[in-house]
């Protein structure tokens, strides 16, 4: 079985980082899954264009939630007028609705 596997193969670092612990098949496993838990990284890849990523977003709010977002590339142009056109659009200004439109135009 893998897991015994490598329940096997983590005694040596458990004897080394806690020396005093019995090495019990437990033990191990739970020795393991902390470090999987401490060290495990995921990168997940969005693109904020279209309707995808708010939808994932509003199915598995822990994704944004307990997640650090960075963003590696720049936006698309499209995104970025899509973002202003939702925030701005509906906003009431005191300017007219040409001015309205350069303006989200220029964020984008």
């Amino acid at each position: 079985d893998e897991l015994d596997m490598i329940v096997n193969d983590i005694r040596p670092a458990m004897k080394k980082v806690e020396p005093n612990t019995i090495d019990t098949w437990d033990n191990l496993y739970n020795f393991f899954m902390g470090r999987v838990r401490n060290n495990l990284h995921v990168c997940l890849c969005f693109s904020p264009v279209g309707d995808h990523f708010s939808r994932r977003a509003s199915q598995f709010p822990g994704l944004i939630n307990g997640c650090t977002i960075d963003w590696f590339l720049p936006w698309p142009l499209a995104a970025l007028t899509a973002v202003s056109s939702k925030f701005i659009g509906d906003f009431q200004m005191a300017c007219s609705e040409d001015a309205k439109s350069a303006l989200m135009l220029h964020m984008g």
